[in-house]
């Protein structure tokens, strides 16, 4: 989810000035290889 995506959401369900749960949670990094490698993850 991208932050055009939450923030559709949150603006739907409870305003420009609410929040949503995961919101609250903290920022998130995900990558799609593994740190100090070229290498994909494998899953």
């Amino acid at each position: 989810m991208g932050r055009s995506q939450i923030t559709a959401a949150r603006d739907r369900f409870y305003g420009a000035g609410g929040r949503l749960n995961m919101e609250h949670l903290g920022a998130v990094s995900t990558y799609s290889v593994e740190a100090d490698s070229e290498r994909p993850v494998r899953m």
